[in-house]
């Protein structure tokens, strides 16, 4: 009887799109609004690696290409970063996650709760080195999968 129970529930985490698996909604598609950046620094070419893709899909399963207690994360077909396309996402609580996205060197942390269907927090870029902490408004607001987000006025600022 247990053990019908453990299955149905390992069964129910592994759902496509079932945001009630905890902080993960596996298989669920995003698009990245992200706010401005305060304070507002030019950082040249470095910029590019404070961009998301402008939408991901989550994985449908732990592992793979990264921890095992992680879920990868892939733009979509035409939503990818000038250079971050891939990214990990991590369950801190029943409703909140980080979601990563970075080189191994730099890159930006969203570090996000539930809020309806979507997801709202803060962006953080991070570097190898030292540099003026940053911080941004993100939305991830769930999307259909396998097209970019579009519509709406452009998900970056």
């Amino acid at each position: 009887m247990h053990l019908g129970i453990l299955l149905l529930s390992a069964l129910r985490l592994a759902t496509p799109g079932d945001s009630g698996a905890g902080a993960v909604p596996v298989g669920a598609c995003f698009a990245v609004h992200l706010g401005s950046w305060v304070p507002a620094r030019a950082w040249g070419g470095d910029s590019i690696y404070t961009m998301p893709p402008r939408g991901f899909r989550v994985a449908t399963r732990r592992g793979g290409t990264v921890r095992a207690d992680r879920y990868a994360l892939r733009a979509l077909a035409g939503a990818a970063g000038p250079v971050l396309d891939r990214g990990e996402w991590v369950a801190i609580s029943p409703d909140s996650a980080q979601v990563l996205f970075g080189t191994g060197f730099s890159g930006v942390l969203l570090t996000v709760r539930r809020y309806g269907a979507g997801w709202r927090g803060i962006a953080s870029p991070f570097w190898d080195f030292p540099r003026t902490r940053q911080t941004a408004p993100v939305t991830l607001t769930r999307v259909a999968c396998g097209e970019a987000p579009h519509g709406g006025g452009a998900p970056h600022r």
